[in-house]
């Protein structure tokens, strides 16, 4: 069976992409090629590249679904616009998010300008900017600057990724935190990347945080395998319940009903429950790549 096959079934597309979100709009005299992603057999993302081999559009399928669109100007990315549809959100709604990149004299990226949509309607709301900042030796570091809303809990979002002596991303550290109080660190881990033959071979965790509620921010290891053609075509995802690697947050201080909650998110995580399996398991993703055909492949397939 043609992995472009469509169901009969529209129900479960429809939730695989929700309606509010655009099908496929660029030209098919644009696209060559295009990829479809695999999760244990199961097809959660299409991608099309241009014959610059750029993205130009992206799907990301489930009960929450995405699309985003990519242009570019002189072959630097300039704006995208993102359509995201949550588990929770009313059928044939989407969240849309339209940003701008600046650059600076090297090409690095050093600002992006968001603004916020709905559909249905037409109210933005307010916009914000991320600012992006390089250190002497060519770090990458992210500032987060949200909407003034009067907030008196700023958020402290810090991303910095350092580079090795070839200019590849050797490790990537984040820090949330929103000073709130009840609220617990939302984000904080510490990520490596090692290198075989120029291709990424294996990221792992040096450190996570699970706060309160056992939230892992991906897999402890991830190997990647790649083609003939050195294209990516599969990753293996190992996730361990080995605590040497991971932070539990800290819960002197709550009080029932919550830590009741966290008590049963706590033994989800460690031996699994009816919709949380254990956090010790292996995830196959699986790369598949086409030539794009517009009298195959001009209409999106959405997955059921």
């Amino acid at each position: 069976m043609s992995i472009w096959t469509v169901s009969t079934g529209c129900r479960d597309a429809d939730y695989s992409l929700d309606k509010a979100i655009p099908r496929l709009q660029t030209p098919a005299a644009e696209i060559a090629w295009f990829r479809t992603k695999w999760r244990d057999g199961e097809h959660i993302e299409t991608v099309y590249f241009d014959r610059q081999n750029r993205m130009v559009e992206s799907f990301n399928f489930g009960l929450s679904n995405r699309k985003k669109l990519f242009f570019y100007k002189d072959s630097v990315l300039a704006k995208t616009i993102e359509y995201s549809h949550g588990d929770s959100d009313e059928l044939n709604t989407a969240n849309v998010d339209t940003a701008w990149y600046e650059y600076d004299r090297n090409a690095r990226l050093i600002a992006e300008k968001h603004r916020p949509a709905r559909i249905p309607g037409t109210d933005a709301g307010k916009g914000y900017k991320v600012f992006w900042a390089y250190t002497a030796a060519g770090d990458t570091v992210k500032k987060w600057e949200g909407p003034d809303y009067g907030d008196p809990f700023k958020a402290t979002d810090v991303n910095r990724w350092e580079r090795d002596d070839k200019r590849r991303i050797k490790s990537h550290y984040k820090l949330f935190i929103r000073r709130e109080p009840g609220i617990d660190t939302s984000d904080y881990f510490i990520r490596r990347y090692a290198y075989d033959g120029g291709k990424l071979k294996m990221v792992w965790f040096e450190h996570m945080y699970l706060g309160r509620y056992y939230s892992v921010p991906g897999p402890d290891t991830v190997w990647y395998t790649y083609d003939a053609q050195n294209r990516l075509v599969q990753e293996r995802h190992r996730y361990t319940t080995d605590m040497r690697n991971k932070q539990e947050g800290d819960t002197a201080n709550i009080r029932e009903p919550e830590m009741d909650y966290i008590r049963r998110r706590r033994k989800a995580f460690f031996e699994g429950e009816t919709y949380s399996p254990r956090n010790d398991k292996v995830v196959i993703v699986e790369y598949r790549y086409e030539q794009f055909n517009p009298k195959k492949h001009a209409e999106l397939v959405i997955p059921n």
